[in-house]
């Protein structure tokens, strides 16, 4: 709402102000009560009838014209829409991308289905249960290592908690598991690591 319309809204909610105070007391008035002269009667006679009518008439307004002003704030106030909020940046320095639900297409299921890492594949112990959030961080099986993820041009990052990419994959459609890519930028000291669907 642009200045010119802000302040005409102000005069109109001070005269409807006024006006539902000044109504405030013709209905005290037609019950018998008379706020300007009980108020007077309380100052002990420094303020006159007719002052102490005008000072709760001014007192009875602005609460009232507050009370609006409140209402139509909330009432005006623009909706927030999720697709045009941008998150706020966290104290962790981290050059990878951060993946949401609005991040580009990634592979069916990654973010619902429960995955197993194959760690260590010659050991057959050497797995554990991974989960992907779509914020871009590992949900079960976190550690230092498996920390972030990220996935462009149908490579799975898995990024280290000091932005050291850790592993890289290649997802195979037919199989739906993910093979290591064993580059050599990778820091990870265990090849041909793999990523399927099920639970440890």
């Amino acid at each position: 709402m642009g200045l010119p319309a802000r302040i005409a809204l102000g005069i109109a909610l001070a005269c409807v102000s006024t006006l539902v105070a000044r109504t405030a007391f013709e209905i005290c008035y037609r019950s018998g009560f008379y706020p300007e002269v009980w108020f007077a009667d309380l100052t002990m006679g420094v303020l006159s009838n007719h002052l102490a009518f005008w000072l709760l008439l001014c007192v009875t307004a602005f609460a009232v014209w507050i009370a609006l002003e409140i209402a139509a704030r909330r009432w005006l106030r623009a909706p927030v829409n999720p697709m045009l909020v941008v998150p706020q940046k966290s104290d962790d320095k981290f050059g990878i991308p951060t993946l949401t639900q609005y991040s580009p297409p990634v592979p069916s299921g990654l973010y619902t289905r429960e995955w197993v890492l194959v760690y260590n594949p010659s050991n057959p112990r050497g797995r554990k249960n991974l989960s992907f959030k779509e914020d871009g961080t590992i949900g079960y099986g976190r550690n230092h290592n498996e920390w972030r993820w990220s996935y462009a041009n149908d490579h799975l990052d898995i990024w280290m908690k000091d932005n050291r990419l850790h592993n890289r994959f290649k997802y195979d459609p037919p199989s739906g598991r993910f093979h290591s890519t064993n580059d050599l930028e990778m820091h990870g000291l265990v090849k041909n690591q793999v990523i399927y669907q099920g639970k440890v």
